[in-house]
């Protein structure tokens, strides 16, 4: 799993809250991982890598699918629920009948096959794993219709849990350069991803005032994006920066507001991350995004450069408007917790079992 992002989070949060509750015990057969969540679960036994040579990422999914394998062949670890984390069928015929749960994060790779490559497997092992599945847990409605519209997929084996908001470092200050004044994108900057077109029509509002948009996670510029940054002459307002969760919480807190362009999202963690460090949202109104900012978010048409402007030109310039949309977004992000999400994935795991027969009850 990645170091940071919402994969990682969530079964960070998955395992430490199942872990705690009576009954319950998990287990990670994977020896290595990136995830630096994990390395506050004392329990589990596996080694942390920070660093891996680019490229190379395929070798410590074959070690894992090894190990993991071994284990599940040889009996080596007993288990009663299987929970795969992404969309690898590898352990299919190692389960001997046990039960699994499948997360679906999303319907990216199937509604928007064109930003991915062709040789990718991610949606022909989606569509079984989601076939064979004992129960499949769906992250939105959102989500959960897109499931069923696409894969065919029988609406009673698919559970909604929203994600939680995990806590951002609040410190103070920190030995980081940024602009007194700026707007803030968090995230990969895929195609769907819309970044580009943000930069395009805020171009205006960087150019005529003091106002810079900084892209937090998504790596450096691509010569692409550097190119179409210098074609707006904005490329000395536009930053990209990266860092741990101190880092992105110091600057949602100091950001003028927190902007997603992004014309598809399975969920939208970064929304709630900004309303919990008390950051106005400017956000698309595509996907699942409304469902997760509800009323304490300023939406636009992602696909209207005239409506990004518009919305983001208001929450500038409004004072009075950011502050509502302020107290209206610490009332949202209270809806949403990683405890809820934990006992009803307990649930579901329960609900799987109950599926597989009293034997495994």
């Amino acid at each position: 799993m990645q170091k940071y992002g919402g994969i990682s989070r969530y079964f960070f949060e998955v395992i430490k809250g199942v872990g705690k509750r009576q009954g319950f015990e998990t287990q990670l057969p994977m020896v290595l991982s990136a995830n630096l969540h994990l390395k506050d679960l004392n329990h589990l036994r596996y080694s942390q890598f920070a660093y891996i040579l680019k490229g190379f990422n395929w070798l410590v999914d074959y070690i894992n699918r090894y190990h993991t394998i071994r284990k599940l062949a040889t009996n080596a670890i007993s288990f009663d629920v299987f929970h795969p984390t992404y969309y690898d069928t590898y352990f299919l015929p190692y389960l001997s009948g046990r039960p699994y749960v499948l997360t679906i994060y999303d319907m990216i790779h199937e509604l928007f096959p064109e930003f991915f490559f062709s040789f990718f497997k991610t949606s022909a092992n989606k569509e079984k794993l989601a076939r064979e599945a004992s129960m499949i847990i769906a992250i939105s409605e959102n989500t959960k219709k897109d499931i069923i519209k696409i894969l065919g997929v029988e609406s009673d084996k698919i559970r909604v849990i929203h994600l939680g908001v995990s806590p951002l470092p609040s410190d103070c200050d920190m030995d980081i350069s940024i602009p007194d004044n700026f707007l803030l994108s968090v995230g990969q900057r895929y195609e769907y991803k819309n970044f580009l077109t943000l930069a395009e029509s805020i171009r205006e509002i960087l150019m005529r005032g003091n106002l810079s948009l900084i892209s937090f996670g998504g790596g450096s510029f691509t010569r692409k994006e550097m190119a179409k940054l210098r074609e707006l002459g904005i490329s000395d307002r536009v930053i990209s920066l990266s860092g741990d969760d101190r880092v992105l919480g110091y600057l949602y807190r100091k950001a003028i507001a927190y902007i997603c362009p992004s014309r598809y999202e399975g969920f939208g963690i970064p929304v709630l991350e900004a309303m919990s460090c008390g950051c106005p949202v400017v956000s698309s109104n595509a996907s699942s995004l409304p469902e997760v900012g509800g009323d304490a978010v300023s939406y636009f048409n992602p696909e209207d450069k005239a409506s990004i402007k518009e919305a983001v030109d208001r929450i500038v310039s409004d004072k009075s408007y950011r502050k509502e949309l302020i107290e209206s977004g610490f009332v949202q992000v209270g809806k949403f917790t990683w405890e809820k999400a934990v006992e009803q994935t307990a649930g579901v795991y329960k609900e799987a079992l109950a599926i597989a027969g009293p034997s495994r009850v």
